[in-house]
């Protein structure tokens, strides 16, 4: 189905992109392949240096706009410019290097209508290396997630930014990205959980589509800590949260980061660790987890034989972790 009046499509895909050429050819086909398509593609181009106009333009559907725009390495603020464009009722998102499967925008857009109540749905995606699929980026449990997720999201981020459809009037009520620079990598979580304040979210437990790793989207988990810690102390100051409560979700976000680079850079993983127990007062499960694991963590080997068998499963349920979907400079 194709938009009876493009002036006004059901639905705007939002996708910021920067030096990308490898993969936003495969992106964009993903979204055009959609069984539904009364939707208008945004992409906000953070002026690439490679290829990625010349592909992008080479669609040559009616569908697609194209922006420049330059960021300044702050990726809130392309999407902000592509939500400020946006003409549809739903808003939906795609970074330029994963895609979507077929049924993505028809699936979350019924649900949505048949639902009035929820404000945003999201689901899984498929992690990609090596254009292999490899694991899902969500480990969460089979059943759907629906509710006001406000404190389950504070210690874990279930919903994966490119996974995500939302309706438009909520973004006019509860803001756009946060564009503060020391925020970068979180500033999505933070909007979710502005949305779960007030508002229902649900979450598919279904594949949506992929989310490729690669170089320059893979980085040590030892700085991501610092925009978790921005995002929750905004919500602290806005007295959201109280500060106990800051120190929980540091601690499980810690321990999570620490568990998921454990086998890959032991150092970092062991600093998160320690900081996991510094915030870990009143959580006793974060506790014996980070003391068991800090010397785990001298024998990479070992963690890599553990994450590939039932005691990663055991440790990830216990604090429901995933893999962090990280936003590279876009």
């Amino acid at each position: 189905m194709v938009s009876d009046n493009p002036q006004h499509p059901v639905v705007s895909v939002v996708m910021p992109t920067y030096n990308h050429a490898a993969f936003i050819g495969e992106a964009i086909q993903s979204v055009l392949a959609q069984t539904y398509g009364d939707f208008e593609l945004i992409v906000v181009d953070n002026y690439s240096a490679d290829d990625t106009e010349s592909i992008v333009r080479g669609f040559n559907d009616p569908r697609i706009e194209y922006i420049k725009f330059s960021n300044n390495g702050v990726i809130a603020a392309s999407r902000n410019v592509a939500l400020k464009t946006a003409r549809g009722e739903f808003i939906a998102f795609l970074d330029s290097d994963d895609t979507w499967t077929p049924d993505k925008i028809e699936t979350q857009l019924e649900y949505l209508r048949a639902n009035p109540n929820v404000a945003l749905v999201c689901g899984s995606l498929v992690t990609r290396r090596d254009d292999e699929p490899f694991s899902t980026a969500g480990e969460l449990s089979g059943d759907v997630i629906s509710g006001f997720s406000y404190n389950w999201l504070l210690d874990r981020n279930f919903v994966f930014c490119s996974s995500v459809m939302v309706r438009r009037e909520i973004l006019d009520r509860v803001g756009l990205f946060d564009e503060n620079p020391e925020m970068v990598s979180s500033e999505d979580w933070d909007l979710w959980l502005r949305i779960a304040r007030g508002h229902r979210v649900t979450r598919i437990p279904k594949d949506f589509g992929s989310y490729r790793v690669h170089g320059s989207n893979v980085s040590g988990g030892a700085g991501k800590m610092r925009p978790i810690e921005c995002a929750l102390r905004k919500h602290l100051e806005k007295r959201w949260i109280a500060l106990s409560r800051l120190n929980r979700s540091m601690a499980y976000f810690s321990f999570g980061l620490g568990w998921l680079y454990i086998d890959q850079a032991p150092g970092d993983a062991r600093r998160m660790f320690k900081d996991a127990l510094k915030f870990a007062e009143g959580s006793p499960k974060i506790s014996w987890l980070a003391l068991l694991a800090i010397p785990l963590s001298f024998f990479p080997p070992v963690c890599r034989f553990i994450k590939c068998g039932s005691i990663d499963r055991f440790v990830k349920r216990m604090v429901d972790l995933h893999e962090s979907a990280d936003d590279s400079e876009e």
